[in-house]
């Protein structure tokens, strides 16, 4: 891949988020909150090796 192939992946990704963006600000609010996900316990080594 060259320069010119990046620059232009680039300026495609920056006309898609320009888009986005301007959808944003023409959209109603949304009123509702996205679900919360699961949170997640992180075991130390010391606490997985004592698991196995």
């Amino acid at each position: 891949m060259n320069t010119t192939q990046k620059k232009e992946i680039v300026d495609n990704i920056l006309e898609l988020l320009i888009q986005l963006a301007e959808d944003g600000e023409n959209s109603a609010p949304q009123t509702t909150t996205a679900p919360t996900p699961n949170k997640v316990e992180m075991l130390t080594i010391k606490e997985y090796t004592e698991v196995i």
